[in-house]
């Protein structure tokens, strides 16, 4: 989702929880993460709010991530709710845990008067029980494999030859050659986190867990998934890292030539000047010889 859409949603939150309250409240207090996404378009939002609501104050609160987000979140409910925000970005598969676990806790935005017919129905889903819904779309998580230009050119490679579906043989064999070359390897990857597995085994349609919760392993996308991850490691694609900021620098400071993520990543991208230029993104690659494998998936997605 690009940031106007973002904004406008977020923008569309604050209307509905100022604009339909009486009396209006001096301050409202906003959690979520990522200055140069989620944190941009809250504070673009609230400069828009601001020029017809100038009396109130809108204060966006910067967490590291959304685990983080999540877990002040559970913890201030615990303890009685003190010192909640009016309004939480929240990643999709979570609010679920919210509305489970803490009911009457959020405000039904349906009864609010907001159209829920404008937004994609899979993101409303998540955030929907009975006739209540609880949340408005905020961006989405479609995935890509991002790619430095500038060292594909040093491999003596041509960008535009990738710039197709491809599988992740063909991205080994690609990481590979950048290796030689270049001595970089070709994707960045954060070794606390389960994420870029989860991206794979989505992209052919599987799961942690069946329909009724309980964990299912069973997947014909899991193993394939997981040998084709220590593939990477044994041929030197991978670059690892610990932890979210160690992870960007890695991509940022060009110590490695790619990542796989989500659309939201461009913000990061583009708050480096230095960055402009050297990337390109393509399609999510596929799992070679799996039944219904697609060169797409997702990351995230917040409500």
């Amino acid at each position: 989702m690009n940031k106007r859409l973002g904004f406008l949603t977020v923008l569309a939150v604050l209307l509905v929880l100022v604009g339909c309250q009486a009396p209006q409240p001096k301050a409202i207090t906003v959690w979520c993460w990522d200055p140069n996404f989620n944190g941009y378009s809250m504070n673009q939002a609230a400069l828009v709010y601001n020029k017809a609501h100038p009396d109130i104050k809108i204060n966006v609160v910067d967490f590291p991530n959304s685990d983080a987000v999540m877990q002040k979140t559970q913890a201030a409910l615990q303890a009685g709710g003190a010192g909640l925000p009016d309004i939480a970005l929240v990643q999709d598969f979570q609010i679920e845990q919210l509305i489970t676990n803490y009911p009457g806790v959020l405000t039904d935005l349906k009864a609010a008067g907001v159209d829920f017919s404008q937004f994609a129905a899979y993101k409303v889903g998540p955030m929907t029980q009975g006739d209540k819904i609880y949340g408005i779309p905020f961006d989405t998580g479609s995935t890509g494999l991002f790619l430095r230009t500038d060292y594909l050119k040093q491999a003596g490679l041509n960008p535009d030859s990738y710039q197709k579906n491809l599988t992740w043989n063909d991205v080994i064999t690609l990481g590979k050659t950048v290796k030689a070359k270049t001595k970089k390897s070709l994707i960045a990857l954060d070794t606390t986190d389960w994420t870029f597995l989860r991206m794979m085994v989505q992209s052919a349609g599987g799961q942690w867990f069946a329909a009724d919760g309980s964990l299912d392993l069973s997947s014909p996308a899991i193993k394939p998934a997981i040998a084709t991850v220590k593939s990477m490691y044994d041929a030197g694609v991978l670059y690892p890292t610990e932890g979210w900021n160690n992870w960007v620098s890695a991509f940022n400071n060009g110590d490695a030539a790619g990542l796989m993520s989500a659309v939201w990543i461009i913000g990061t991208l583009k708050s480096q000047p230095s960055n402009a230029g050297k990337w390109m993104v393509v399609p999510t690659p596929a799992l070679a010889g799996v039944t219904g494998a697609q060169n797409a998936s997702n990351w995230g997605g917040s409500s």
